[in-house]
């Protein structure tokens, strides 16, 4: 070690020549580096939190679930809901969601002189706004649907999309994201506000981050060992 640092002494340019050289290698390969902000991706190989996580996977389904939420003044227009309509069936379009849930499929369990019905609750959408008020009237009254499907003031409306649970692919969680954001783009400018949530658009946040975070401490890192 003591030669070593004599002969670096002696041939500083070479030394700085190969740091250097050395720096743009693992810089430029640097760049394929990925992050993997899936649970498993935070867990050992054989870890038995992991193993139960993936029990749990299997027997309760996805949790890569994502809510879409739709609100307006306005909602229960026949425009507006013709419009939220389209775009929850292209959700099932894309490609790894399972499941798409919301007003558009769901049951309307409501009890008429003494009898259950069990009708969707909106098979088609009606043009008559008294219709539609008794449709949202029908969704506020329904404990299964107010708060989980439609918020309690009848102005939002919540669709729930589950994608597979897919570990191997470490990108497929930023891809939902980001389809769900396309195909939910068509609603901007037609209803008050329309966006998600949920653990893809979480995981891909992450992902991005952490990649921002290196690309700015990382030559900073450099720097200030060349200085």
């Amino acid at each position: 070690m003591g030669k070593f640092i004599l002969w670096s002494r002696d041939n500083p340019v070479i030394v700085i020549v190969l740091v250097l050289a050395a720096t743009l290698f693992f810089g430029y390969h640097a760049k394929n580096i990925q992050v993997d902000a899936s649970a498993e991706g935070m867990m050992l190989e054989n870890d038995p939190d992991r193993t139960f996580y993936e029990e749990i996977i299997k027997v309760f389904g996805s949790d890569n679930i994502s809510v879409v939420y739709v609100r307006d003044p306005d909602i229960f227009t026949y425009d507006k809901l013709k419009a939220v309509e389209e775009v929850f069936y292209n959700l099932e379009q894309i490609p790894g969601v399972e499941r798409v849930d919301g007003l558009f499929n769901t049951t309307n369990f409501k009890g008429v002189d003494g009898v259950l019905e069990t009708n969707p609750l909106l098979d088609s959408i009606p043009e008559d706004p008294k219709e539609l008020s008794k449709v949202r009237e029908d969704a506020l009254r329904s404990p299964l649907i107010n708060k989980t499907l439609i918020s309690p003031d009848g102005k939002g409306i919540a669709i729930t999309v589950t994608a597979e649970h897919n570990s191997k692919d470490r990108k497929f969680s930023i891809r939902i994201a980001d389809e769900i954001d396309r195909v939910i783009a068509p609603l901007k400018g037609k209803v008050e506000q329309a966006f998600q949530v949920g653990m893809p658009m979480t995981r891909r946040h992450l992902s991005f981050s952490m990649l921002d975070d290196q690309k700015k401490l990382v030559p900073l890192s450099i720097a200030v060992l060349l200085v």
